[in-house]
């Protein structure tokens, strides 16, 4: 009996073990199971969330770079600019750009350092501060490189996206830097024909903005003016090709210039157009305007001759020459000569009101119109204080201060037959009498001749060029410094027009700061340094404009251009 109870209690027990053994089972797989599908879901998760994080933006980072539309719509919004053949200027090219959304980088010091390292132009600090904003959006760096975007996609960075852009683009570099002007990084013009035409070029829907300058031209005065600034050891130079008849500037060239591609680091100097924004005195340029305002009024005639062996004196001052004649000279040989003292006495003959007046229709008392921003004023004395020494100054170029375009549109009209053309960037072709008369047709005529007289005689000698027919006149300034001027310090400045007989085109050459030396033979004045620079010039440029020599026809042309005066200089050489 006991030995059966002993063996029943056993059998409980063991049914108990069994029962609690079988419920221990129960739980760990529940747990176990429970566990699985929490690691499943969590890698789930995690799965989703990378591929979100690599593949898509937030609904609001769409919204902040939708105005880009980064698919296959996008389109480039600015037209392009063109020079007069269709040669491209300024255009656009579509890029990537990089940028960030600093609340996916997952470790932004990290993201900072490799970027750093990957393109040295971008800056670690630079990229802590903008990826420790509280912002869904922070641009990284604009346009990249093909090269670049491959390095920031190989890096793998969460949080650093690509999207389309466009990017001004200059094919020319230097060549067209002031005339076209460059745009910011978002595309919106900064200067030149750029700023002036924003709104118009920002129309995807425009054609080519055609200009009326020309690559060819551009690259010939450029090369020549850097070879002139060499020669001569100036510190710079600019140089300007007009069609006198319709005010096409076909060239327009400052020196130094930069790269509208690359803004960075450029200084004012570099940015300042001296063409349109410098204004300067221009020296005996200003004597063409002198004796066609005398011409055109009557007060003197060809054969009138004045006195130059002593100064003109004037108030308090005395006007004298710069290796004067002396003895008498006729008007002609005055402009020839480039007289100071002979120029004060023209000048006299004006008066000043009269004076005013043509320097008024002449265009250099107020400020110039043309496509760019980058125009100055004149400078000249008020109404008021513009008294005798200031018509003795003004007649000769001192005293005045007027911009190159200013003095190009000045002696087209002494050529063009009289007629104010307006000076512009623009290709078109206006009729003629559109224009205002500044001087009879005759007066214009005259003017030709004596031009020509310069270069043929005169100042403006190393100018020549046989066949092309250039007149021309010559013009050296001393540059202001502080209240005076600075006795080495000038600018040397020649304006040729031609063929003369028939004018189509002016070359206008400035040389700033030439030095003394071998090649200039010790002498800084605008027929020594600026005339031999239009000369070449113009050999080079009238093939491609279509101008060319006439040598067959000499004699015929000379006996248009002749001018029948009685020469004083000579006639006292010979006593």
């Amino acid at each position: 009996m006991q030995l059966r109870t002993k063996q029943h209690n056993q059998q409980i027990t063991e049914r108990a073990k069994s029962a609690n053994y079988e419920k221990a089972m129960d739980i760990c797989h529940s747990r176990l199971t429970f566990v699985i599908i929490c690691l499943t879901l969590s890698f789930l998760a995690l799965i989703s969330r990378l591929f979100y994080l690599t593949g898509f933006s937030s609904i609001e980072d769409i919204k902040i770079t939708s105005s880009r539309k980064p698919s296959k719509e996008f389109l480039l919004k600015r037209a392009s600019i063109t020079d007069r053949n269709g040669e491209l200027l300024a255009t656009n090219i579509t890029t990537a750009s990089l940028y960030a959304n600093p609340r996916y980088l997952i470790n932004p010091d990290e993201a900072a350092r490799k970027l750093s390292e990957a393109l040295p132009s971008l800056k670690y600090q630079d990229l802590i501060t903008k990826f420790k904003l509280n912002k869904n959006f922070a641009w990284v760096k604009r346009h990249l490189t093909p090269k670049e975007q491959q390095i920031i996609h190989d890096l793998g960075i969460p949080g650093l996206y690509f999207t389309k852009d466009e990017r001004r683009v200059y094919p020319q570099t230097h060549l067209f830097a002031h005339s076209v002007g460059f745009t910011d990084v978002d595309g919106n013009g900064l200067s030149g024909i750029e700023k002036t035409f924003n709104y118009d070029l920002a129309e995807s829907t425009q054609l080519p903005l055609e200009l009326s300058l020309d690559l060819r031209i551009q690259n010939i005065v450029r090369e020549e003016l850097l070879r002139a600034i060499d020669l001569n050891q100036a510190i710079g130079a600019s140089g300007l090709v007009m069609n006198v008849n319709n005010g096409e500037v076909i060239s327009m060239v400052s020196l130094p210039d930069f790269n509208p591609n690359r803004t960075e680091g450029t200084n004012d100097r570099q940015r300042f157009n001296q063409i349109s924004l410098g204004s300067y005195e221009m020296g005996s340029v200003f004597k063409v305007l002198t004796t066609a305002s005398a011409f055109d009024l009557g007060r003197v005639k060809v054969n009138d001759a004045f006195n130059v062996s002593v100064p003109y004196k004037v108030a308090n001052f005395k006007i004298n020459d710069y290796k004067g004649k002396g003895g008498e000279l006729s008007i002609p040989e005055i402009l020839m000569y480039s007289s100071n003292i002979g120029t004060a006495q023209i000048a006299s003959y004006i008066g000043v009101k009269d004076q005013q007046e043509y320097m008024q229709r002449f265009g250099v008392l107020d400020k110039l119109s043309i496509e760019i921003p980058e125009v100055s004023s004149p400078r000249y004395p008020p109404k008021k204080k513009w008294n005798e020494v200031s018509m003795v100054t003004i007649s000769y170029g001192h005293g005045i201060a007027v911009t190159p375009l200013h003095l190009a549109r000045a002696i087209a009209a002494s050529v063009n037959g009289g007629v104010l053309v307006q000076p512009t960037l623009l290709k078109h072709h206006a009729p003629r009498d559109e224009y205002p008369r500044v001087i009879g047709e005759e007066t214009s005529l005259l003017m030709r001749k004596m031009l020509r007289l310069v270069v043929t005689g005169g100042s403006g000698r190393r100018a020549e060029v046989p066949g092309y027919f250039l007149g021309g006149k010559s013009g050296t300034a001393e540059k202001i410094c502080g209240r005076g001027y600075c006795k080495n310090s000038n600018l040397s400045l020649f304006v040729a027009a031609y063929p003369i007989h028939k004018p189509e085109y002016l070359v206008l050459v400035m040389v700033d700061e030439a030095k003394r030396n071998t090649y200039n033979n010790g002498m800084l004045s605008g027929g020594a340094v600026s005339a031999p620079v239009a000369g070449e010039i113009v050999k080079r440029i009238s093939p491609i404009l279509g101008v060319h020599p006439i040598l067959d026809k000499s004699e015929e042309i000379n006996d248009i251009l002749s001018l029948d005066f009685s020469p004083r200089h000579q006639k006292i050489s010979a006593r």
